[in-house]
């Protein structure tokens, strides 16, 4: 029962920051001038395919023992998903709550 009222508090929570996030996104859009938002877009796609880069030389480079571990770890981790979110949105939520409460 608990956690099926975790649960809903997340969806719930996740819901109030996607549309946040999505009103917050729009205005920044509307406010913000065309070539900044293209540099700003090339930045980030720079950005990602280094990243990328990045990732398949460390996965390269990762000894398989290293790569086995961390599998195991996903895969326990992937187990617990439900519980992990959970505990992440709340931690969102009262984040945000902190910060709004410092800026008042």
């Amino acid at each position: 029962m608990a956690k099926e009222h975790a649960v809903a508090k997340a969806k719930q929570a996740t819901a109030q920051v996607r549309e946040k996030a999505g009103h917050t996104t729009e205005l920044a859009k509307g406010k913000t001038p065309e070539l900044l938002m293209h540099t700003a877009t090339q930045t980030a796609e720079h950005v990602r395919e280094a990243a990328s880069r990045a990732g398949h030389l460390a996965a390269d480079k990762t000894p398989d023992a290293v790569r086995e571990k961390a599998a195991r770890a996903a895969h326990a981790a992937g187990s617990k998903w439900t519980a992990l979110l959970s505990a992440g949105f709340a931690l969102l939520v009262l984040l945000l709550m902190r910060r709004s409460r410092r800026n008042r």
